[in-house]
């Protein structure tokens, strides 16, 4: 199997301060939701240097009583991304864990994708989901916690992949058999539960978007430790999976982190898609990277929207390949258009310079004297 191919398989968003140096192979910028409310939250967009590779978003505290997932979530904004985009907001719902409560003043994990003009947890939600359009990265994981084990009683989420389509099973499978390789108590070991939330976050992620989407729930009946532990272990396994390059110093590396990854992941959306519509999926792709001269240009490809750049996207290509439009714009520079040839298995590149848009020349039209 080639490594771009699956061949043979069946404004709430207030935005603060800048990039900064965080480290030689990272850049990293701090970013804010709901900026100046009692529910401002953070969030930081860190790119690799090594290289273009995918986008994974990784929110926590989504619930503010499920501990281990926006511990967990704060420990992996410290970790070094060295290729790819990795977007973590640690703490969503920073009013409910103030409170320890899992939902205050209501359950903002039921409401997505919220509504702007809604009450404070409906714009928190549409707020959060602005970003994850905004960025649309090619897998996001939201970080929860259950209060009991799926395997002693199904109907608990605890070491599970908890998400709402089945059509994802084939990618949620190569994760678990990389993170449960490591987990020596079947009690612990993690499995799939597909169950709808049709207002959950990881729900609008694919029915929306198409981007694949899944919650990693704990158990609460465990040690905190052990509990933030298999949180960044399974992590890992969807990092590894995905090709993300990242640096940690909190726990090993998975004993399967050297396996390389089953395909790009950008190729997983058309083709799971495909598959969730009945149709053949496309025998090849390209990846199309487009980055910008300024950061969170947006790039749209033969007009449809594709993220912000840095972006990378899978491109279903025929034999002699094929010619896309891509378009980056930002507000207050003159948008680049251009073309890219994309070559079955290939990576063709495109960076777009974009310059300032010119302030209008005063006018030097006569005009009247005034009085003397």
């Amino acid at each position: 199997m080639g490594a771009r191919t699956l061949r043979g398989m069946a404004s709430l968003v207030a935005v603060t301060g800048a990039w900064l140096s965080r480290c030689p192979a990272e850049q990293m910028a701090r970013q804010v939701v709901m900026a100046g409310t009692p529910y401002e939250a953070p969030y930081y967009v860190k790119i690799g240097d090594e290289g273009w590779g995918p986008k994974v978003c990784v929110i926590g505290g989504l619930h503010g009583n499920e501990t281990a997932g926006y511990v967990a979530a704060g420990k992996l904004a410290n970790w070094q991304i060295t290729r790819g985009v990795l977007i973590v907001m640690p703490e969503a719902h920073q009013a409910a864990i103030r409170r320890h409560e899992r939902a205050y003043p209501g359950n903002m994990n039921a409401m997505f994708p919220g509504d702007p003009k809604g009450d404070a947890m409906q714009q928190l939600a549409y707020a959060i989901w602005r970003v994850i359009d905004y960025h649309r990265p090619s897998l996001l994981l939201t970080l929860h916690e259950s209060i009991g084990y799926h395997k002693r009683l199904p109907s608990n989420y605890g070491y599970t992949l908890c998400h709402d389509f089945a059509v994802l099973n084939t990618f949620m499978d190569l994760c678990l058999l990389r993170a449960n390789a490591d987990i020596p108590d079947p009690l612990h070991q993690f499995g799939v539960f597909v169950e709808p939330h049709p207002v959950c976050p990881t729900y609008c992620a694919w029915s929306k978007l198409r981007i694949p989407a899944t919650s990693i729930e704990t158990c609460m009946e465990d040690d905190l430790a052990l509990r933030v532990q298999y949180q960044l272990m399974m992590c890992m396994a969807f990092f590894d999976e995905a090709g993300l390059g990242y640096e940690q110093t909190d726990l090993p590396r998975l004993s399967t982190a050297s396996q390389a990854p089953r395909t790009a992941l950008e190729v997983w959306s058309p083709h799971l898609l495909a598959l969730e519509q009945g149709r053949t999926p496309p025998a090849s792709y390209g990846i199309l990277r487009v980055g910008a001269n300024v950061a969170g240009a947006k790039v749209y490809v033969d007009g449809y929207y594709k993220g912000c750049t840095p972006a990378s996207t899978a491109v279903a290509t025929s034999d002699a390949g094929r010619r896309v439009k891509v378009t980056v714009k930002l507000e207050g520079y003159v948008p680049y258009t251009g073309e890219a040839d994309v070559a079955p298995e290939g990576y063709p590149t495109v960076i777009a310079e974009l310059t300032p848009v010119l302030p209008a020349a005063p006018s030097t039209a006569a005009t009247e004297p005034g009085p003397d």
